[in-house]
């Protein structure tokens, strides 16, 4: 295994070690009390109204990592572009 391989793995490793416990998470409470307190939705609407704060939390806590390593990719390519053999 040559050492770009063993970095993507290492970070794709990573990566789902720091994902997996997201999997369980629940919302906050404040958002979680907020679902509960509408009593003219049903159960299944504050189900769905949970689910999508939890992804909504999601996306916010997860876009800045993903810029960052685009931007990191990025800087790499273009290094090892003006690398000399």
């Amino acid at each position: 295994m040559n050492k770009t391989n063993s970095i993507f793995v290492k970070t794709v490793l990573a990566g789902s070690l720091f994902l997996a416990p997201q999997l369980y998470a629940n919302a906050c409470p404040n958002c979680r009390d907020a679902t509960k307190s509408s009593p003219e939705a049903s159960q299944e609407e504050q189900y769905n109204e949970a689910k999508a704060f939890n992804k909504s939390i999601y996306l916010m806590a997860g876009m800045p990592f993903a810029i960052v390593t685009g931007f990191g990719i990025f800087l790499r390519k273009l290094l090892q572009k003006q690398k000399p053999n």
